[in-house]
């Protein structure tokens, strides 16, 4: 019969809470969790990819906005959002979460997502082919000035199979 082996490892939510420097970060993060909960139940369909609960000031909630046409939309529906968010707290929060209940104003803010990246367009990668390389005596000009560098290695190998490459063009030319 296997002996069971009694270990003393922590969830590590439990040992986040235990942490005198994370709890309250933690606590803020559920706070704010349930006040972005809250409050795409009270946006219309569809928005709540667009914004979400930034921050809680005092008595302001702070929504970040993807872009300027929903923040001007948010403002323009704030006074109703704020309306239904405080009918909505007083529903969920009970009288535990004071703080959440005192929410008194709203801040729209324009946080657009991080990842702006999109596909090049015919027009940049036309551009991009159009751009002059940087000619041999460029390149050899710069290695003159470096010092012995490790980049000064590349640009001279960079030179030894340019010098290679246009000599086998001018063979295989002929």
């Amino acid at each position: 019969m296997a002996a069971q082996v009694k270990t003393s490892f922590k969830p590590i939510q439990a040992l986040l809470r235990e942490n005198d420097d994370v709890s309250p970060v933690m606590a803020q993060q559920r706070r704010l969790g349930r006040l972005q909960k809250i409050f795409g139940d009270t946006l219309p369909p569809g928005w709540e990819t667009l914004c979400r609960v930034a921050a809680l000031e005092g008595s302001t909630l702070v929504i970040a906005a993807a872009n300027g046409a929903i923040a001007t939309n948010l403002k323009a529906y704030s006074p109703r959002l704020l309306e239904n968010f405080q009918n909505q707290l007083e529903k969920t929060s009970g009288k535990k979460n004071k703080q959440e209940q005192e929410v008194t104003s709203i801040r729209v803010l324009v946080q657009p997502a991080i990842s702006t990246w999109r596909p090049p367009t015919p027009t940049s990668v036309r551009l991009a082919v159009q751009k002059t390389p940087i000619s041999d005596a460029q390149l050899a000009d710069l290695a003159g000035k470096l010092g012995e560098t490790p980049l000064k290695t590349t640009v001279q190998r960079i030179l030894t199979k340019r010098g290679a490459k246009s000599k086998r063009a001018l063979t295989n030319g002929d």
